[in-house]
C-alpha cells in the first residue's frame, strides 16, 4: 500500500501588528518583503540553520519578528522535512504592510 504524507504550514513568518496598515492594498514595508523573501529562499535551499537563527539576518528580521511565537510554527514544520522532500510555496506575499500569511507544504 502506498502512503503519502503532506505537512502543511500557514502562518505569520512576518508578523508586526504595531506597524500594520489597515488600508486595502497597502504596500509591504521593504523590511517585511525582504525578510519574507529571505525565509522562502533559505527554506527552498534547505538552509534550516539560517532560519533557526533568524536574528542574525539583522534589522529586517527584528522588525518582521518583534516576538517569535508566530514564527516558531514554521520551524516546527521544517523540522519534519526528511531527506528528498522539498518545500512547496502555496501562498506568498505580505498583506497590510507587515503581515505574511506564507503557506507552504513539505512533500
Amino acid at each position: 500500500m502506498l502512503s503519502i504524507t503532506c505537512v502543511l504550514f500557514s502562518g505569520n513568518v512576518v508578523h508586526n501588528l504595531r506597524t500594520i496598515h489597515w488600508e486595502e492594498g497597502a504596500a509591504p514595508y521593504p523590511w517585511a518583503g525582504e525578510f519574507n523573501d529571505f525565509f522562502v529562499s533559505e527554506m527552498k535551499a534547505n538552509h534550516h540553520e539560517a532560519l533557526i537563527h533568524w536574528e542574525q539576518f539583522g534589522d529586517s528580521a527584528h522588525l518582521a519578528i518583534p516576538t517569535p511565537e508566530h514564527y516558531w510554527p514554521a520551524l516546527y514544520v521544517l523540522a519534519l522535512q526528511e531527506q528528498g522532500e522539498a518545500p512547496k510555496v502555496l501562498v506568498d506575499g505580505v498583506e497590510m504592510g507587515s503581515i505574511s500569511m506564507l503557506t507552504f507544504s513539505i512533500q
